[in-house]
């Protein structure tokens, strides 16, 4: 009696791991794809530009690829370089 029970837990006991094993081998699939997409989408970024900002309230000018916050206005660009001297848009 106690043989028979211990038999068809065993079995059940293989089915539950293929089905996690099966689950795992998923989700390692998934984490790689998502890991490769990635590393793709970063390969083909390009650098962004840089724009020369004007303060509103002192005129002082800083190059920034983007805003440096409320009071400034963009004031040249878009430049190649983080001097914002070279003018045009960087490539890849």
């Amino acid at each position: 009696m106690g043989g028979a029970q211990y038999g068809k837990g065993v079995g059940m006991e293989k089915r539950m791991n293929a089905g996690m094993k099966a689950r795992t081998s998923a989700w390692r699939r998934a984490v790689f794809s998502g890991v490769v997409l990635t590393l793709a989408a970063s390969a083909l970024a390009k650098p962004a530009p840089w724009y020369r900002w004007s303060s509103k309230l002192s005129g002082q000018t800083v190059c920034s690829q983007h805003s440096p916050g409320d009071g400034w206005e963009k004031s040249g660009g878009p430049f190649r370089d983080a001097r914002c001297e070279k003018r045009g848009v960087p490539t890849g």
